[in-house]
């Protein structure tokens, strides 16, 4: 799979994330987009694709789209976290 993943938000409004890839691959070439049916599995893949990059010093994740993809987002990763304060 490529180092981009489509997903879709939790809004009624979010896009297919098979037509939001198929967007992303006319872009940055379809071998370099792969699809999510949801955030949490977006994320979890995400994560994988950064840790076996190799990157010395580690590589990151970066979620990108709507106000309400990155709340969902905050959301999930506070909860994994564990955070308990606004700082997440």
């Amino acid at each position: 799979p490529g180092d981009k993943v489509a997903t879709r938000s939790a809004s009624p409004r979010a896009l297919p994330p098979e037509r939001l890839a198929s967007m992303a691959g006319e872009v940055f070439g379809p071998d370099r987009v792969s699809v999510a049916e949801s955030l949490p599995e977006a994320v979890e893949r995400a994560v994988e694709l950064a840790d076996a990059g190799g990157e010395p010093g580690g590589a990151g994740v970066l979620v990108a789209g709507s106000v309400t993809l990155a709340g969902d987002a905050r959301a999930l990763l506070r909860r994994a976290g564990g955070a308990d304060s606004g700082d997440a």
